[in-house]
């Protein structure tokens, strides 16, 4: 069963670290749910494309998108299916992030919480894909929680080609939520 994500302290923090645009202003909002962090990179100036598995949850942020009087793409599918060939500036993903167990298989709503058993699956899968849809300064940002094995996202990224450093962080009563870039060495460098 399929549920659009209603935003929480996770995709409050995401939405504002949004950066201000560059480049061709392509922004790529993975999972979009409501669309907040595409409305917020909207209203920044960037050219917003929201993805999601949920066509409820894509048609949900269309609407959102124009009662703030915005305009933006809205395509269903996983990840970068929907948006083959083409290059964006930011690629922003709140992604299911807490660590779950073979006693989370059954919980409902799940596919918007369950980053696998180290709560990062979702993370590494988009920085794996990402590549071929990243522009050349282009950045990944994404929320992950210290619930999650953090230590090795960051080096899964590391040889994937990115310097990673963190963004943002909120401090909650059991978890820290983090918002990590993802740029290409090679950007950094340059």
């Amino acid at each position: 069963m399929m549920m659009v994500y209603s935003p929480a302290e996770d995709s409050w923090l995401l939405a504002e670290n949004v950066p201000e645009p560059f480049g061709s202003k392509e922004f790529l909002d993975i999972g979009c749910g409501t669309g907040i962090i595409g409305i917020n990179a909207a209203r920044k100036g960037w050219h917003v494309t929201c993805t999601d598995l949920d066509p409820l949850a894509v048609k949900t942020a269309r609407r959102n998108f124009e009662k703030e009087d915005l305009s933006g793409e809205f395509l269903v599918g996983d990840l970068f299916e929907p948006v083959k060939g083409r290059k964006f500036d930011v690629i922003a993903f709140n992604t299911p992030y807490l660590p779950t167990g073979q006693e989370d298989q059954d919980a409902e709503n799940r596919i918007v919480w369950d980053g696998g058993k180290e709560g990062i699956n979702h993370a590494v899968s988009t920085i794996k894909q990402a590549g071929g849809f990243l522009s050349e300064e282009g950045e990944i940002i994404i929320l992950v929680s210290s619930l999650g094995n953090i230590k090795k996202l960051f080096r899964i990224a590391r040889e994937q080609g990115y310097n990673v450093s963190i963004i943002a962080c909120k401090k909650l009563f059991f978890e820290e939520l983090l918002v990590l870039s993802f740029k290409k060495s090679s950007a950094e460098n340059a």
